[in-house]
């Protein structure tokens, strides 16, 4: 499934959300309809539940709040990942334009493989702010022109990323499902002024990463999101509230025996010149120019049956990452190739300091379960 940023996704939603805040954006608004909506209503919100596909939602059954109020099914962005996703929340650019291209990127500037939003290399090493990177997009609450506000986990939500990204919005953590509604209700209704409210939840996409989507614990956990959601959605009468819900991205589910590890294919392994970066499930590879034949007829011979192969500026030249201008160092990371997987497969290697472990839910992938998330909308 390759994304489609002039209708139905995520950017979409974005382009909708700035031009009713009274900025603009170069990708087509999601409807007409909504953007008078979001210029109509005092505080408009954006929750973001992550991994929730609509696959998952739907198991919820038609007597869900959360299904009852879903309008429509919108597309992630690619990669169909969190680092990606919530910086195209966050900027209302795609990854061609914000640069982050997965969990993992090869990042020249650091001279290492970096995870940006832990601001640590895969070495464990943590690394300076970036807040004086010329190429850093700029956040959408430095282009809007309301009050705006992020709420997160207190546990990342004062990181690096999110202070470079949000320094022009008022941060609020919480420590519990209790204490995320509550502090979305306390700032909706902490002054009469008209304001921008951005709140994210993790602990759907946590559980169905260490136990599956489909496991019992994470069906209860989306079950006590929809049923406290409704509770929450009764106290907001007469706020002029838009309450917009929506995810990052879905999950598949995985098994070892899905998974391909680099490290166990060593004539695959000796051809790449740093360690495999993005996702799981679309990993680039930096290869040695002398190895790319070898490079080009291992992925082809041995691993046909669990990945597509794609040279990544292909990717880029076909819209993958998005439109229009692309951000300077996009091609330094995605790499020189891509292996998109196919079905439920992953493919992952591990440095010396890395604990083996494979995940049983998994996303970055094109995948309708991974690139398909709703859109829920509730106006009171």
């Amino acid at each position: 499934m390759i994304p489609n940023y002039k209708q139905n996704n995520i950017i979409n939603l974005m382009s909708s959300i700035l031009h009713g805040l009274g900025s603009n954006s170069k990708y087509p608004q999601l409807n007409k309809e909504l953007t008078k909506e979001i210029k109509e209503a005092k505080n408009v919100v954006l929750m973001v539940i992550d991994g929730v596909g609509t696959d998952s939602l739907k198991k919820l059954g038609k007597k869900s709040f959360l299904v009852k109020n879903k309008v429509q099914d919108l597309q992630s962005i690619f990669p169909s990942t969190t680092a990606a996703a919530v910086t195209t929340f966050y900027t209302g650019l795609a990854p061609q334009e914000h640069g982050v291209t997965g969990w993992y990127m090869n990042m020249k500037e650091f001279g290492a493989v970096v995870c940006l939003l832990r601001f640590i290399t895969r070495m464990r090493k943590k690394i300076e702010l970036l807040d004086k990177d010329p190429y850093l997009p700029k956040a959408i609450f430095d282009k809007i022109k309301v009050k705006s506000y992020k709420i997160g986990p207190e546990s990342i939500f004062k990181s690096p990323y999110n202070q470079i990204l949000g320094k022009n919005a008022s941060l609020i953590g919480y420590r519990s499902l209790n204490g995320f509604f509550n502090k979305i209700n306390q700032t909706i209704k902490s002054s009469s002024k008209r304001k921008f409210i951005y709140a994210y939840w993790p602990d759907f996409d946590s559980l169905s990463h260490l136990l599956g989507k489909n496991s019992k614990e994470a069906k209860d956990h989306l079950k006590a999101i929809d049923e406290k959601m409704e509770k929450f959605v009764k106290k907001l009468e007469g706020t002029n509230t838009l309450l917009l819900i929506t995810a990052d991205h879905g999950q598949i589910v995985t098994t070892r025996k899905k998974a391909v590890i680099a490290n166990e294919h060593p004539l695959l392994k000796e051809c790449l010149s740093a360690p495999l970066c993005g996702e799981p499930r679309a990993a680039y590879c930096y290869v040695y120019p002398r190895k790319v034949k070898q490079f080009e007829s291992y992925v082809k011979n041995k691993l046909s049956k669990y990945c597509e192969l794609h040279k990544s500026e292909d990717l880029v030249k076909a819209g993958y990452f998005g439109l229009g201008r692309a951000h300077p160092r996009l091609l330094d990371r995605v790499g020189d190739y891509t292996l998109i997987m196919k079905k439920d497969h992953i493919i992952k290697d591990f440095l010396i300091n890395e604990e083996f472990r494979i995940k049983i839910g998994d996303h970055g992938g094109v995948s309708e379960e991974e690139m398909i998330i709703p859109l829920i909308k509730i106006r009171k």
